[in-house]
């Protein structure tokens, strides 16, 4: 099993612990930076791990882009930001071996993409449930434990599926999906509430919750999302002890069952720091565009109006345009107060409504 030639693009925090947790196991691992990075990496790295998942210090092969890879591959893992992932994939594919696979991160949606490069049977979804970040070119920090979810989108390739899991588990417990676009929607869903709600306050996700109006929104949030859901007759699985369809339900126990959840991912998941927040922070470009942005492209063919989601992407889009700062104030914007003002200004057309305290 060792045998198995891997190749890692992104040599960021989770791509250094990838790469450096699969060759201390033994894998023939080498690790590219995407072609767009400015890191510059030796031909051996030493990379040194701490945090959740332990403490060591590990050479890895490392190379200066895909073209760089010294052998073909028989897996290789695309661990960059979604906006990059289909070139990267692109580039990846002319070092595979006959019958590889591609194994991209998916907590966002980019899926659409990746399968119009690579194609259903060579196409593998990884979803990443722990946290790193990345001190510098050579040291990486885990603080975030968790789990992995590996799955396929064609049955040609589900007999890779079982040793996928056995490779990955080297870093942390794995499990396969049988309904990876479910699996992946749910990722989405909580992923564009976290990042987005984030990227206005500024703050993480515990003192993000404390603001009024915080969890209302939230809640409109995912039921935006689900409505998308069930129209499209996605099964979004479950994130943790988050059922989505027990959530929108209706009545007084669906009341109770709602408080109870958000009380728990305020205190379980309360450290999270937004990604979007953090991209904006270092004038990087966020991944907006396939969070909250994916969901209105989805709105838009479906003819189904999301006001929240809606202004909460177009104003996290000010925010990395420069032309609004991270407050707390921007969640008692009067459009998120009242959507419904919102949504009939997107029914007549006005896609950037300004007018945030209609109120006063």
């Amino acid at each position: 099993m060792n045998r198995v030639k891997i190749g890692v693009v992104g040599a960021g925090a989770i791509g250094g612990v990838v790469s450096a947790m699969l060759a201390e196991k033994g894998y023939d691992v080498e690790v590219a930076k995407r072609y767009n990075s400015d890191i510059v990496l030796d031909d051996y790295v030493n990379l040194e791990i701490s945090g959740a998942f332990g403490n060591r210090n590990v050479l890895v092969k490392a190379v200066n882009g895909v073209e760089g890879f010294t052998s073909k591959k028989d897996v290789i893992l695309v661990l960059t930001r979604a906006y990059d992932a289909p070139a990267v994939a692109r580039q990846c594919l002319k070092y595979l071996k006959p019958g590889g696979i591609i194994v991209s991160s998916q907590n966002v949606m980019n899926v659409e993409q990746m399968l119009n490069v690579v194609g259903t049977n060579r196409l593998f979804a990884l979803i990443i449930n722990w946290t790193a970040v990345r001190h510098n070119k050579a040291t990486m920090e885990v603080t975030r434990p968790g789990n992995m979810i590996i799955g396929n989108f064609g049955n040609e390739s589900s007999a890779y599926l079982e040793i996928m899991q056995s490779i990955l588990s080297s870093i942390a417990p794995t499990e396969v999906s049988q309904n990876i676009i479910g699996d992946i929607w749910s990722r989405t869903i909580i992923n564009s509430i976290i990042g987005s709600l984030g990227a206005l306050t500024g703050y993480n996700l515990r003192k993000t919750m404390l603001i009024p109006n915080a969890k209302k929104l939230m809640t409109k949030m995912i039921f935006e999302s689900m409505t998308l859901a069930n129209e499209l007759q996605v099964d979004v699985k479950n994130y943790g002890a988050l059922d989505y369809y027990q959530f929108i339900e209706r009545g007084f126990s669906a009341w109770i069952y709602r408080r109870r959840i958000l009380r728990r991912l305020q205190k379980q998941n309360g450290d999270i720091v937004s990604s979007l927040m953090t991209s904006i922070e270092n004038n990087v470009k966020s991944e907006i565009e396939y969070l909250n942005g994916y969901f209105i492209r989805i709105s838009n063919s479906l003819n189904i109006i999301i006001p929240v989601n809606h202004r909460v992407y177009y104003m996290v889009k000010e925010i990395e345009s420069g032309n609004r700062g991270m407050f707390i104030d921007n969640l008692m914007d009067g459009y998120l107060i009242n959507p419904r003002r919102y949504e009939q200004k997107l029914k007549n057309g006005v896609v950037e409504a300004k007018n945030d305290n209609w109120w006063n």
